[in-house]
């Protein structure tokens, strides 16, 4: 199951599962709702589907990043460094590849 491992700005970690659609932001109806001022109210959406898993921004305030470059729309690859405004992720897949 391909996974986003979370570093929030006080250095808990969290493990969010990517099954589906999973969306990212500071409100409550989000999948993953973060308490965090840099991440937007809807900021971002994860997309599992066939074609593999990608990023998709919101349209947030302060952006959505892989590997340093700010997206749109990416698809992610296991090991990617992604960034949800100030917020730092590692996607991983759980076979590796």
């Amino acid at each position: 199951m391909p996974q986003l491992h979370i570093r929030l700005s006080d250095g808990t970690t969290l493990v969010q599962e990517l099954e589906g659609i999973v969306s990212v932001g500071r409100h409550p109806d989000n999948t993953l709702a973060l308490e965090e001022a840099s991440i937007s109210s809807f900021h971002a959406k994860f997309d599992n589907g066939k074609d593999g898993i990608f990023l998709t921004d919101l349209f947030s305030s302060n952006g959505s990043f892989v590997n340093g470059a700010r997206i749109m729309t990416q698809k992610l690859e296991h090991g990617d460094q992604v960034r949800l405004g100030k917020v730092e992720c590692v996607f991983s897949m759980a076979d590796g590849s």
